[in-house]
């Protein structure tokens, strides 16, 4: 007697097409809107200081997006947020002490 015990275990093959994952981004939260909108989304993914060029190249099509401020349209900011920082400093040292 042969059995078809292995068969039946056999898993289903594989689909070649992979869906790719949604992620959840939140932009420039600093204060408590960050817990209304884990509340109203979900635990972000991936969250960005700023929405400037580097925040928007991590951004894939169907991908979710919520701002803390700002229109969702508006064009990302040509310099990062830690290039900001880096030009603040260095124009506080090369102002002169009196």
């Amino acid at each position: 007697m042969r059995s078809t015990f292995a068969a039946n275990c056999l898993l289903p093959a594989l689909s070649t097409t992979v869906e790719p994952s949604r992620l959840l981004h939140f932009v420039g939260f600093r204060d408590d809107r960050y817990w209304n909108a884990v509340r109203v989304f979900g635990i972000p993914d991936m969250i960005h200081r700023n929405w400037d060029v580097y925040t928007s190249n991590d951004i894939a099509p169907g991908d979710v997006v919520v701002h803390a401020t700002g229109e969702a349209d508006r064009l990302p900011r040509s310099f990062s947020s830690e290039a900001e920082a880096n030009r603040r400093k260095r124009r506080r040292r090369q102002q002169p002490t009196d």
